[in-house]
This record gives structure tokens, sequence and C-alpha cells, in this order.
């Protein structure tokens, strides 16, 4: 499987970068989000989809953001890096402001 470098922890605390936009965070929309995306046999992100969201502006947002990350550690198989589809779980949830 494809691993994030400095890995998952890493990852999700680069994902605290996504803003809420303005209607979400009025309306206190919060919930689990499903993004798909792939990361080629270099390494890089593609096909970056949101297949369940709050909103399709925070989708947008969250696409942006994965989008900018640093690459991959490839998949492998046989020894090969191979391309790999991959399912990630974001939690939204309001939090105060500090």
């Amino acid at each position: 499987m494809p691993e994030f470098k400095g890995g998952m922890a890493r990852f999700y605390a680069r994902l605290e970068n996504i803003p809420y936009v303005f209607l979400d965070r009025m309306n206190n929309r919060e919930g689990k989000t499903i993004v798909l995306l792939v990361i080629e046999k270099d390494g890089i992100v593609s096909n970056v989809k949101v297949i369940h969201g709050i909103s399709k502006e925070e989708d947008d947002e969250m696409i942006k953001v994965i989008i900018r990350l640093q690459k991959w550690k490839p998949g492998m198989h046989d020894g090969k890096p191979v391309r790999v589809q991959y399912a990630i779980p974001i939690n939204f949830r309001m939090v105060e402001d500090l």
C-alpha cells in the first residue's frame, strides 16, 4: 500500500489546514467525509474525488489541499511501483476558536 511520507498522522495533521467554509460553519455541518484518490507510480496524487462529503464548497476545499500535498511513497507489487486507488476517511467537526 502507498504511504504518506511521515505517516498517516502527519497526513491528517496537514489536513487540519482545510478551512471550514462560512456556510458550513454557520450551519454547524459536521461529519465523516470519504475521499477517493489515486497514488501514481511516482507518488503523485491524482483523480481526487469526494465520494461522501458535507457540502460542495467544503469538498472543493478538501480537494485543493490534498492535491497540494507532497508526494507519497508509491504502492509496490512484486518490487515494482504500481498505481493504487485509496479511500481516506476524514472527520469534520466544529472546534472552538482559540
